[in-house]
């Protein structure tokens, strides 16, 4: 291979893609041999079964071109793009979709697929994704297209793609350009409105507030010419954050802060229109028949969440909006506030006493569950556990006490407490989530320049992973240990590499793999993924790009093995220099 980069050099380039091409800019040995193998790994994508997979590792591999082959780069994502539009979506049919599930169905591949390859049409050429977007609105512009594949089986057409997509763009590109976004974001209303747009102009607010308070106004308008959904539930947002972000971060400057502070204004504006939705919501259930259907859960959700806002910005509406939360409760039938988080408040000790008198062992468990919630609020993580252990099904009261374990680490880890994080940490039984918090820990111990501590803390992550059953969870503790132990001992993080892949082989083989939820998300090649192969592979191959490719190419299943290979050659393309810094530290912790 080094041979063949040789001979695919052009003249007076010390290395060049082995397109045929021109180059735009003249290529490092490192970057020769990188861009040699980018070739074979995308002349290789054929045998991959799957679409999904093929697509994406296209769009990665016209990134890491971009710098050298711009027009091919271009072609290649533009055919991404069109591909991941045709595809149908490979996942078995989610329960959200049930007519009487309260969540609403999840989003088809295509619509996270497309939404990957404009942030990385976005961060190269932002007309090229404008044109991406268009052709979204052409196709769904044509009556014959829309009957013919514009629909999707679960309910969520092109047009909602566009909407999502648009939305996608608005968030990549608002710090470069404020007033682009705020179109895209004003655009997205052609197609109804989609529950990430509060999020999108929440942070637009912070650029502009005049543009976001005019596009949620506008929202607002829209919402009462269609039929009650779930945008009802998500636009309260925008005029009252403060009843979703309820932990602000310490470091938000006075903009954020202002910008997730709440609006009295809009938030008249919005429970206004709300009454209206939930009252005609009632009317047109009270003429139906059938009861437990999804639209009646979301309308008594939203009325029931929103009765506290009522109470403090239009309180001469709030006894009539008790009413309808009341009609709309008795239809939903017994039990209904036990999946409800926005039930009217009751005491953590409140909730036990009621949870020990329940005689239904169900019920009795999601009355647990929500005074566990209950008191994680109130920072009493102890009982919290205490509570959790009190839960009858073993399966969700070790998930539930692992979670309120991981919250208590997470919180103690971040206010520099590390020995009460590393308590909870030990007590947890998921050996994923104990080495997620781990490797937390010690990336920042890491940037407090503490070697000792960060090598303390990943030493004990890889004991008790070694201890653990071999299994997906182990397989992807070593992942995640691996990515945070290659910052500073990239010795150590290759043997834990070497063998998460040689566990992965072997899960394949017995089939444990591929039966697991959350196995693609190993695969997936989303650099601020913690879980995926991106992170160790492309810091290993800053300290030995043959060694890393060795442990790459090692994967038997075609999917892991094209993702690892091109998170290899990221380690020499890749214009980020987030990386470089991590040099000096790699070679000390190798010599401690």
């Amino acid at each position: 291979m080094r041979a063949a980069a040789g001979q695919n050099r052009r003249p007076g380039a010390t290395g060049a893609p082995p397109t045929g091409e021109a180059s735009e800019l003249q290529a490092s040995p490192l970057e020769g041999r990188a861009l040699l193998l980018l070739d074979q790994v995308l002349a290789s994508l054929k045998e991959l079964d799957k679409a999904e997979p093929r697509i994406r590792a296209q769009a990665q591999i016209a990134d890491l071109l971009w710098k050298h082959d711009a027009p091919r780069a271009r072609r290649l994502l533009e055919q991404a793009f069109r591909a991941a539009g045709e595809l149908k979506d490979e996942r078995p049919p989610s329960p959200s979709g049930d007519r009487r599930s309260p969540l609403p169905p999840a989003p088809p591949s295509r619509i996270v697929l497309q939404g990957e390859i404009l942030r990385i049409a976005i961060k190269h050429d932002a007309k090229l994704a404008e044109q991406l977007v268009r052709t979204i609105a052409e196709d769904a512009g044509r009556p014959e297209e829309r009957s013919a594949k514009d629909v999707a089986p679960d309910g969520m057409d092109r047009l909602f793609n566009r909407s999502l997509i648009l939305l996608q763009m608005a968030m990549t590109i608002m710090e470069s350009d404020h007033v682009l976004a705020a179109r895209l974001a004003r655009q997205s209303l052609d197609t109804g409105i989609n529950p990430l747009l509060p999020s999108v102009l929440l942070t637009l607010k912070t650029h502009d507030r005049a543009r976001a308070d005019e596009i949620y106004r506008a929202a607002l308008q829209k919402l009462q010419q269609q039929p009650v959904e779930e945008a009802l539930m998500s636009l309260h947002v925008y005029a009252m954050p403060s009843g979703v972000f309820t932990l602000l971060p310490s470091n938000l400057g006075a903009k954020e802060r202002e910008a997730l502070s709440d609006d009295p204004e809009l938030a008249r504006e919005y429970l206004e229109v709300a009454f209206t939705k939930l009252t005609e919501c009632a009317e047109s259930l009270r003429a139906g028949a059938e009861q437990g259907t999804r639209k009646e859960f979301f309308c008594f959700t939203t009325a029931q969440m929103l009765l506290p806002a009522y109470d403090r910005y239009l309180p001469d509406k709030s006894a009539m909006m008790r009413a309808v939360r009341d009609e709309l409760q008795r239809r939903v039938g017994d039990g209904a506030d036990l999946f409800n988080p926005f039930a009217e408040k009751e005491s953590a000790q409140e909730l036990l006493s009621r949870a020990e008198n329940e005689k239904e062992e169900f019920k009795r468990d999601m009355i647990y569950l929500r005074a566990v919630q209950k008191l994680l609020g109130e920072r009493r993580f102890d009982e919290a556990i205490a509570a959790a252990d009190k839960i009858k099904n073993e399966e969700f009261k070790s998930l539930i006490a692992d979670a309120a374990r991981m919250q208590a680490a997470f919180l103690h880890m971040s206010e520099g407490d590390f020995d009460t994080a590393i308590r909870y940490a030990r007590a947890i039984s998921k050996v994923q989530m104990q080495a997620s918090i781990f490797a937390s820990m010690a990336q920042k111990a890491l940037d407090r320049n503490d070697l000792a501590r960060a090598t303390e803390l990943v030493e004990e992550a890889r004991k008790f992973i070694e201890r653990s059953e071999d299994g997906p969870d182990k397989m992807r503790a070593l992942v995640i240990t691996a990515g945070v132990m290659a910052r500073f001992g990239s010795l150590r993080a290759f043997e834990l590499m070497r063998r998460g892949v040689e566990l992965a082989n072997w899960l394949d083989e017995k089939g444990q793999s591929s039966s697991d939820p959350f196995s693609t998300v190993f695969i997936a090649f989303l650099p601020e993924n913690p879980l995926s192969v991106e992170m160790p592979l492309r810091l290993l191959a800053r300290a030995d790009f043959e060694r890393a490719l060795e442990l790459a190419c090692g994967f038997k299943n075609p999917e892991r093995r094209t993702m690892a290979q091109i998170a290899v050659t990221r380690s020499a393309l890749s214009e980020n220099d987030s990386f470089d810094a991590i040099g000096s530290c790699v070679d000390q912790g190798n010599r401690v």
